[in-house]
């Protein structure tokens, strides 16, 4: 709120299913005149700008009438893990939000339904769900990244030896699954997604403006912080690290601390005493190397009564 004298909090909003706090806002200038109030959210770091890179990117020029804009650029303070972004407020004179959440108890289920479809859904479908394409994609570049890191790396700032690794885009999935523990690996030309100061670790993902942007999640661990300043979006022109942990030994270790009644290297699980389905931490390799044709287009990745 630079330029503001003061600001007052009218009243805190629900936030729906994330960990933000949601304030309706209101600035207020030396001379005690009042713009509009505005709702903030505040959040992680990482969420925040995620967020406003998702609406600069999918969201911005493709909003119906009566909906709400992020105002300006976040605002993330360097020595603090939160950062906070500005929403219009799109509410009535007592500037109370109104949400279906609030109102679905006084409907029936039949007035809830005819209102999604004769008033939510054609102002969006037409910039939004309608405006689909024929699209093909790789499994691995849409889910890659909900997976762990292909690798955890203990950081080194020794010489690379001539027998080590080096990984740059395009990447070869064959040459990542040989890798092993103690490994010497180079990582040429990642992005920098996110810092965890508490933990001196960050994780870098291939880079951005390609479409496989957040995939080949690699961590990077015992990263003196105060020595070495990584920020969020940065170009890692050289990092040399050994191997740690593979995301193979992660899933292993995942499953087994499930205490599973089966090997968990075993090619096949039983599912039940007659039927057995392909080991997944084992096959899953496979199913992101494949192929999936569908169409693509603009959807609300968060769309509950709380934000309608």
């Amino acid at each position: 709120f630079y330029g503001y004298s003061q600001i007052r909090v009218e009243r805190r909003l629900t936030s729906g299913y994330s960990s933000a706090t949601l304030l309706v806002v209101t600035p207020i200038h030396v001379d005690k005149r009042e713009d509009a109030a505005v709702i903030v959210k505040i959040n992680q770091v990482d969420s925040i700008l995620d967020e406003a890179q998702r609406y600069e990117a999918h969201v911005k020029t493709k909003l119906p009438p009566m909906t709400a804009r992020i105002e300006d650029k976040p605002i993330a303070p360097e020595q603090s893990d939160l950062a906070g972004i500005k929403y219009t407020l799109i509410a009535g004179y007592d500037r109370v939000p109104k949400d279906l959440r609030a109102i679905m108890a006084t409907w029936t289920p039949k007035d809830i339904g005819e209102w999604l479809k004769n008033e939510l859904f054609p102002p969006f479908s037409h910039s939004w769900w309608k405006q689909n394409r024929p699209f093909r994609f790789q499994v691995w570049r849409e889910y890659d990244w909900l997976l762990p890191p292909v690798l955890t790396l203990e950081f080194s700032q020794k010489e690379f030896p001539s027998n080590g690794h080096v990984i740059r885009m395009p990447i070869k999935r064959a040459k990542l699954r040989r890798l092993d523990y103690g490994d010497v690996v180079a990582v040429e030309n990642f992005i920098v997604q996110r810092v965890y100061p508490d933990r001196n670790t960050i994780q870098l993902a291939v880079g951005n403006n390609t479409d496989s942007t957040n995939a080949y999640k690699i961590e990077v661990r015992g990263v003196n912080l105060e020595e070495n300043t990584y920020y969020r979006g940065e170009v890692v022109e050289n990092l040399v690290g050994t191997v740690w942990q593979t995301r193979a030994q992660q899933l292993l270790l995942a499953l087994r601390a499930l205490e599973p009644d089966f090997d968990a290297q075993a090619e096949k699980i039983p599912i039940n005493n007659e039927e057995k389905i392909p080991n997944p931490i084992l096959a899953y390799e496979g199913l992101l190397d494949s192929y999936v044709n569908g169409t693509l287009c603009t959807i609300h990745g968060d769309l509950h009564p709380g934000n309608i």
